[in-house]
């Protein structure tokens, strides 16, 4: 069984690529803890060296990339690589929670907007051998934005997008 925690601070800091102890001692917590994954919240390449050394200490590292909501485009490749290079193999782009961030409600265009931004990463990803997760969308909006998406993908002919790739989820307020 694997057991992940979401290190979530601020997408520019670099606390765990800073040798500290508070740094080592959340370490020691986390392996007592049985804790095999980490998730970084990224701003561009601010949590590369969080990210390389997590890893060297056995950690499975996921990168989720940040911006301000809307956007759209795909991580850029070189940003991309960095965090290949030192081991990661997981990552998320811009796109998360767009059922609250983007206040707007799950009509055809936002559907397709959503899809093609999900299409647009997931090929950012193919080009540097790295592996999607899809937009996390809370549990009880998977028929409304889930579901569309996915069916939008299909429709687009992109069916191959959504091969090899993890589904993001925030199984909340309702349960998966």
């Amino acid at each position: 069984m694997r057991l992940g925690v979401h290190a979530l601070s601020k997408a520019e800091n670099q606390f765990f690529g800073n040798e500290s102890v508070e740094r080592g001692t959340i370490v020691n917590v986390w392996r007592q803890m049985g804790v095999t994954d980490v998730k970084l919240v990224t701003d561009s390449d601010s949590q590369v060296k969080a990210a390389k050394w997590l890893i060297e200490q056995g950690f499975r590292v996921m990168v989720r990339f940040y911006k301000p909501a809307i956007a759209l485009e795909a991580v850029p490749d070189d940003q991309l690589v960095k965090f290949r290079d030192v081991g990661v193999q997981v990552v998320e782009g811009y796109v998360n929670e767009p059922e609250l961030e983007w206040g707007k409600y799950p009509t055809p265009e936002v559907i397709h907007d959503l899809a093609r931004a999900y299409i647009r990463f997931a090929d950012a990803c193919g080009r540097v051998r790295l592996t999607p997760v899809t937009p996390a969308i809370q549990g009880d909006r998977v028929y409304s934005w889930f579901e569309p998406m996915i069916a939008r993908i299909i429709a687009l002919g992109r069916h191959d997008a959504l091969q090899k790739c993890i589904i993001g989820v925030h199984p909340r307020p309702d349960n998966n």
